[in-house]
């Protein structure tokens, strides 16, 4: 199939902007379905474009009962998560614990039809004061820490680690007293959870098909949205289409050129009369001259170090993806070849970088780790995580950098040129680095 990207774009903007012209092409082929399947399911958006498929577009028949059967499986899996994700939030409200669920269903909601849009796992967020006995009684109720006892009492237990694992049924579940960090900094980052505690007090509830749901004020859950996406840079998970579709969708529902310059979302106060976690909001930003107000969605994402990476997501889904640029002008004055530059990231790398993870593994942990100290601490973490022997007898565990350097080692002897590959590595982790300068995401020192 010929420029598969394009056609990728081009079949998710008609189908998330409402088009109803039927495409006038020959049928779609197995073969060309396969090729455009493997990348849609790259990007964890597979299902967005089922139904527009199905309606708009020529269709061989055996890809038409490939696409009906892919939409089936698509709603079946989400029916499933939704009821394990129900019996959570009835849980943790029959125990007295409030919570918050962030990402999935949260940003479906903006979706023309939510349950469409991928969800893995569920997210959720509960007070740090909450987290151990949070975590214990899901464990008392069948909830299981995969990694075992050990992680997850690592986890647990030091602060480094914003969330722990749990599974029940075949559903991973990720309970967060934090969001990792976004690059910005511990004084950025104390701001950002500050405003997530804060928040907690405030839960609205939304309804979906049958469940309710208890989610963030949609300013903070737009928050989220962005600094998901920054993490993922900074972290060198890889951004896939499915994140900066979900921050598309918040913005199309939100922040139109009103809300980013001071406006708000329901009449009253976006910030709180101007504050997000008891602090003023600076003034940033300028409209005619004048500073922008500090309700503004611009200030609030401008507190948290990523105004600039907010304007140039933006840009990216218009460019891309069909957004408005008519009610959404505040993101026009970006720098489009760095739009151009991170949407081939994007493209090229699939959600969590999957289309390349193997290939850039030695990229990643050179990216993540600027110091000899944090390199070391990084492979004694991934070996723990990694080598199942280590992790069952204590004598062992201190050793695990080093078996993370010898899997590392045979990775690298695999290649068919390994000193090649690890020139190529560096040049990779440099360029990566680039990106997040380019991106003028703020730092506290």
């Amino acid at each position: 199939m010929d420029n598969i990207n394009a056609t990728i774009c081009n079949i998710i903007s008609n189908s998330l902007w409402g088009a109803d012209e039927k495409i006038d092409a020959a049928p779609l082929s197995m073969a060309d379905w396969t090729e455009l399947k493997a990348e849609l399911n790259s990007q964890t958006v597979a299902g967005i474009p089922l139904e527009y498929m199905m309606n708009n577009m020529a269709l061989e028949e055996d890809v038409k009962a490939d696409v009906s059967l892919t939409a089936f499986a698509q709603v079946g899996v989400w029916t499933r998560l939704m009821e394990a994700q129900q019996n959570l939030i009835n849980l943790l409200a029959d125990n007295g614990i409030d919570m918050a669920v962030i990402k999935g269903i949260v940003a479906g909601i903006n979706y023309p039809k939510p349950e469409y849009r991928a969800m893995g796992d569920v997210d959720f967020f509960v007070r740090k004061k909450d987290f151990v006995r949070t975590f214990q009684l899901l464990m008392d109720n069948g909830y299981e820490a995969p990694d075992g006892d050990f992680i997850a009492a690592k986890e647990i237990s030091d602060d480094k680690y914003h969330h722990v694992e749990l599974t029940k049924d075949g559903v991973i579940f990720e309970l967060h007293k934090a969001m990792a960090s976004a690059g910005t900094g511990q004084a950025y980052d104390e701001h950002f959870h500050n405003i997530i505690e804060e928040s907690l007090d405030r839960i609205d509830q939304i309804t979906v098909d049958r469940y309710t749901i208890p989610v963030f004020p949609a300013m903070v859950n737009g928050l989220i949205f962005i600094r998901h996406i920054i993490q993922h840079l900074a972290e060198s998970k890889g951004i896939g289409l499915r994140h900066l579709l979900d921050w598309m969708m918040f913005v199309d529902q939100y922040v139109d050129d009103n809300y980013w310059y001071g406006g708000t979302l329901d009449g009253t106060s976006a910030a709180g009369s101007g504050t997000l976690d008891g602090t003023p909001v600076p003034e940033t930003g300028t409209l005619d001259g004048t500073p922008a107000a500090k309700n503004s969605f611009q200030s609030c994402v401008d507190s948290i170090g990523l105004k600039d990476a907010a304007i140039v997501m933006t840009r990216i889904c218009q460019l891309h993806l069909g957004l408005s640029t008519e009610s959404i002008t505040w993101c026009a004055d970006a720098d489009e070849q760095l739009c151009e530059d991170i949407f081939a990231i994007i493209m090229n790398g699939g959600n969590f970088g999957r289309k390349n993870a193997q290939e850039n593994e030695g990229a990643n942990v050179l990216y993540k780790n600027k110091s000899v100290f944090g390199f070391f601490a990084s492979l004694q973490d991934l070996g723990i995580r990694n080598w199942t022997f280590g992790r069952k007898h204590a004598v062992l565990r201190p050793f695990a950098w080093l078996y993370q350097i010898c899997r590392y080692i045979r990775k690298g002897l695999f290649r068919k040129h390994p000193i090649r590959s690890l020139r190529e590595d560096i040049a990779k982790s440099k360029g990566k680095r680039t990106v997040i300068e380019r991106l003028n995401v703020k730092k506290d020192d």
